[in-house]
C-alpha cells in the first residue's frame, strides 16, 4: 500500500479477502438450541471473553480451535450482523473453508491448528490477498495494466518482475485482407 502511494498512484479503496475481523477462538462448550433439531449453540473465547454463536455444522467439539468471523466482518461481499436464530442470539458465525474462501470444502467448520494464537485474526495465519481498487493519474499511463503496476513495485522493491516469454505464429499470407472480411455498414 505505501509503495503504490509513494509512486504517485491514488488507492481509492482496497480489500482483504481474509476480513481482520476473522479471528481464532477456542471452543468452550457446545449445547443443543433448545428450539431447532439441527443448531447448537457454542460458546466461544476470543482470549478476552465468551461469545455466544449459533451453529449448524456438526462438526464442532469443545476445545478446538476455529475461525470466527465477528458481526462487521465481510463474508463472501455480504457485511455480516448479529442475528437472532430461532430465539437465540448470535454474536458472529462459526466459518468453513468455502466461506472463508480459502478452499471448497463445506462439510463442517474449518477446524485450525492447536498452535494458532486465541484472538488474532486469521490473516495473519492464512495467506491471504489484497485487492487494490486503483486510480491512475493522467501522468502514470506506464500504470495501465497489471504489469506496469508491477513493474513499479518491483521497482521500489529493487527486484524484476518475471514473467512468461510470449510465443507468437507468423502469418505467411501477405496481405491480412485475404483473412479478415471487414463490412462497414455506416460510411458516414
Amino acid at each position: 500500500e505505501e509503495i503504490l502511494m509513494l509512486s504517485g498512484l491514488e488507492i481509492e479503496n482496497f480489500e482483504k479477502t481474509l476480513d481482520d475481523k476473522i479471528i481464532v477462538v477456542k471452543i468452550k462448550e457446545v449445547k443443543k438450541h433448545p428450539n431447532a433439531d439441527k443448531l447448537r449453540i457454542a460458546i466461544v473465547n476470543d482470549g478476552e471473553k465468551d461469545i455466544q454463536v449459533v451453529c449448524g455444522a456438526p462438526n464442532i467439539e469443545v476445545g478446538q480451535i476455529v475461525p470466527l468471523a465477528l458481526p462487521g466482518s465481510v463474508i463472501s461481499g455480504n457485511t455480516l450482523k448479529e442475528a437472532n436464530i430461532r430465539g437465540e442470539n448470535s454474536f458472529g458465525m462459526l466459518c468453513a473453508q468455502d466461506e472463508l474462501g480459502i478452499g471448497d470444502d463445506h462439510n463442517g467448520i474449518y477446524i485450525l491448528p492447536d498452535d494458532y494464537q486465541i484472538g488474532k485474526p486469521l490473516n495473519e495465519y492464512l495467506e491471504s490477498d489484497t485487492i487494490f481498487d486503483l486510480s491512475v493519474t493522467a501522468n502514470r499511463g506506464d500504470c495501465l495494466s497489471h504489469i506496469g503496476v508491477a513493474r513499479e513495485v518491483a521497482t521500489y522493491e529493487n527486484t524484476s518482475v518475471k514473467k512468461e516469454p510470449v510465443s507468437l505464429e507468423k502469418s505467411d499470407s501477405a496481405h491480412t485482407s485475404t483473412e479478415i472480411e471487414i463490412q462497414i455498414d455506416n460510411p458516414d
